[in-house]
């Protein structure tokens, strides 16, 4: 199941709408019944090929990284000093050029701070607040707000065809656009903005089917609408990924894929259980995935194991699922098919909520030491009862190396080391297609490699060994951006560079130790 679209906008392509070919791009738009329209390859597509290339008609930031990202151009901030927006400080820029493109005015600036209010008590992931920031600024230069001194629109935010994007569908759409309408129409109309309600409804409809969260350095960093991208429909297991450019959506082959066949592509994140995924995609699409991945016999036991107990048969690798034979409660075992009592499930739940909780004390604790302490604990108790894959044994390690890498010491560092293969051994057997999340945490692993190698206490006989590693990494993750980004994505060519730079440095510290 995927989104459903009615055309396309492409930049710099001949794009015939009625036909659906691009003669740019290796793909055409097809019919395919229930799934909508969708996009598939008129020839084979290499791995790592650019597949298409969207223009972005509306994009917001995350609200929760406004203080990380620009509003622009949607680059990290890689300096200490950002340029605020004149009319309201909520966004930011990279630059004074950013700055001035990004062409918004003091109406919808008062529009973007009469709905913070009233969406801060109930939008605890953000993913509402960046909705109606979209909706606000979409709707305020349709409506003339943001003009410039020759009368125009000073930015590319208005669809040339609002037929460009099919509808959402279904009570459970509906009801959450009503809500997030609600809001946006609110502040709209607080600020003098002239629209409907039904129009802002319809809007929230076609950005809940048809919208994408961009990702930069392995994070999702904003919301965007672009019409031709949201024609590939989703997979949990896909052949392609998408990444933000500039001003625009490109998608790039993880794969070869063959002519004829279609393209497909994540808008989750890949490392969750199917119950999370499902979950997920409801919330945000209000679909249900039906694709391979989700359909797979085999997901049941990897689902097992991201979301259950551990089996407490010594040497079984299996995990307890609920079980109702014969009438009676308690879970069986994926692998070797002992049952325990609703007693010992009980005391399980019992022990894994106590892990929660402490996790939760943990990312509110400031005090790194009573923090260390509290996450260690969380390890230790929850890997009695959890799976190895378990999602919230990655959010505890990952946890336990930012408290690390604040003391780095040779001991520090090596168990930072181990935690972050643990972490890369659990994504590659869940999800073993590249992915920018991967890419980022090979490069946390080239970081800690390259800070053990070059730390004073390091035994000499071990440098050579952790600047191999370093760099066996740092060539994974040039790999990985490559193929999902392209080789001239920004974050690939950081990653490029990094690379150089850790094989300099290991070639420097070679013969500083052969002139010793």
């Amino acid at each position: 199941m995927g989104r459903k679209s009615r055309g396309a906008n492409l930049r710099k392509t001949n794009h015939n709408p009625r036909s659906g070919e691009w003669s740019d791009f290796p793909v055409r738009v097809r019919d395919l019944g229930v799934k909508g329209r969708g996009i598939l390859a008129v020839r084979n597509i290499r791995k790592g090929e650019l597949i298409l290339s969207s223009q972005i008609c509306e994009s917001a930031v995350l609200v929760r990284r406004l203080d990380e990202v620009c509003a622009t151009c949607f680059g990290i901030h890689r300096t200490g000093y950002t340029y605020g927006c004149i009319y309201c400080g909520a966004l930011t820029f990279c630059s004074k050029a950013c700055q001035e493109h990004r062409g918004h005015s003091e109406a919808e600036c008062k529009a973007l701070l009469h709905c913070h209010g009233l969406l801060s008590s109930r939008d605890n992931d953000g993913d509402s607040s960046s909705a109606v920031r979209v909706a606000i600024h979409y709707f305020a230069q349709r409506n003339g707000m943001n003009r410039n001194g020759n009368g125009s629109c000073s930015t590319q935010g208005v669809y040339a065809d609002e037929t460009l994007l099919g509808l959402g569908h279904g009570a459970e759409a509906r009801m959450k656009s009503n809500w997030n309408a609600s809001i946006a129409h609110k502040a709209l109309t607080s600020a003098q903005i002239e629209v409907s309600y039904e129009e802002v409804v319809q809007f929230f409809l076609r950005l809940g089917i048809n919208g994408l969260t961009a990702i930069s350095h392995g994070a999702p960093t904003s919301l965007v609408l672009a019409p031709a991208a949201a024609m590939v429909n989703h997979s949990c297991r896909p052949n392609a990924q998408y990444s933000a450019q500039g001003a625009c959506i490109n998608i790039h082959a993880v794969q070869d894929i063959k002519k004829g066949a279609e393209v497909l592509i994540l808008y989750i994140d890949p490392y969750q259980s199917k119950s999370s995924r499902q979950a997920r995609l409801q919330s945000l699409s209000c679909f249900t995935c039906t694709c391979e991945r989700c359909s797979d016999p085999a997901e049941i036991a990897v689902d097992a194991q991201m979301s259950g107990y551990k089996c407490l048969v010594p040497g079984c690798n299996g995990c307890m699922t609920d079980t109702e034979e014969d009438g009676a409660g308690g879970m069986r075992c994926t692998s070797c098919s002992v049952t325990i009592s609703e007693e010992a499930e009980d005391a399980f739940r019992w022990i894994a909520a106590d892990a929660e909780q402490w996790m939760d004390e943990a990312e509110e604790n400031d005090d790194d030491a009573t923090r260390h302490s509290v996450l260690d604990n969380v390890l230790k108790t929850h890997c009695s009862v959890f799976h190895n894959h378990h999602a919230i044994t990655e959010q505890a390690l990952m946890a336990v190396v930012k408290v690390l890498m604040k003391d780095m010491t040779v001991v520090n560092l090596q168990q930072a080391i181990s935690h972050v293969t643990t972490v890369i051994k659990r994504r590659n057997a869940i999800y073993n297609q590249p992915h920018p999340k991967m890419a980022q945490t090979c490069g946390t692993l080239v970081m800690l490699f390259k800070e053990l190698a070059t730390h004073k206490d390091c035994p000499h006989d071990m440098r050579e060994s952790y600047w191999d590693a370093a760099i066996h990494h740092a060539e994974l993750a040039c790999t990985i951006y490559g193929v999902v980004y392209g080789e001239v994505h920004p974050d690939t060519i950081i990653a490029s560079r990094l690379l150089g730079k850790i094989r300099e440095s290991a070639q420097i510290s070679s013969l500083s130790s052969l002139m010793q």
